[in-house]
């Protein structure tokens, strides 16, 4: 597991990407935070600088990115089509061999 990567990519409408993380790769547990909630939200959150990018994944709603920069939200994106898969067994169980810590877990 030591030499597994994750990175978020995020495209504009044109297919263009606009943002890759971690850049260098780097073990997922010290670049993301990942929590599934009792209530089936799900969310992974990383921070680069000030700036906190979490992509939240509802259970029963449109999945979005939110962007902050200490309590002011600078952007909060709606996905064209959310899946849920944040909230798949395989996600859970994933995130958890890599010990990926949960928001403000200490990072």
């Amino acid at each position: 597991m030591d030499h597994v990567a994750i990175q978020v990519r995020v495209r504009d409408r044109s297919g263009k990407i606009v943002l890759r993380y971690p850049q260098p790769l780097r073990a997922p547990r010290s670049a993301f935070a990942y929590e599934c909630s009792a209530n089936g939200d799900a969310e992974v959150e990383f921070k680069i600088g000030r700036t906190t990018y979490s992509l939240v994944d509802p259970l029963r709603d449109t999945s979005f990115i939110s962007v902050m920069k200490g309590q002011r939200e600078l952007a909060h994106l709606s996905c064209h089509e959310g899946n849920q898969s944040l909230q798949l067994n395989d996600t859970i169980a994933l995130m958890r061999a890599l010990k990926v810590p949960a928001p403000n877990g200490g990072r």
